[in-house]
């Protein structure tokens, strides 16, 4: 009796585990959709303008070639922002839109991740 309550335990628990990685994945997958379709000019500004909030010591004054990388096209007026904020003599731009939004600041020797993708990555973790 006490062999078949372990075995029901362990397989509830296999289960609750299931679940929660299936939850985390159809949560992250609806995000994403909500978010992807979502993302327009001033919404990326709004993003931006985040990013530099939360991360205002280990993005300025960075030495070296740095690479910012965002889900759309930055404007010059943004990428004239953005160069101001990180305060690097060498800045090149590109695109990826998978990030969904956000910005992803690149030197030799750091990767800054402001992307909707890595918060919605994150918040898939936790979920788990």
């Amino acid at each position: 009796r006490q062999e078949a309550r372990q075995r029901a335990s362990e397989e509830r628990d296999r289960l609750l585990a299931d679940l929660r990685g299936q939850v985390a994945a159809i949560a992250m997958a609806a995000a994403e959709r909500l978010i992807g379709g979502a993302i327009d000019p001033a919404r990326q500004q709004a993003i931006i303008d985040d990013f530099f909030t939360r991360v205002p010591e280990g993005a300025r004054n960075l030495q070296g070639p740095v690479e910012v990388i965002s889900a759309m096209p930055l404007t010059d007026e943004e990428q004239a922002k953005v160069k101001s904020q990180i305060g690097a003599d060498t800045v090149t731009f590109s695109v990826d839109p998978d990030l969904l939004g956000g910005l992803i600041i690149r030197t030799q020797d750091r990767v800054l991740d402001g992307s909707v993708r890595s918060g919605l990555t994150e918040m898939a973790g936790r979920l788990r």
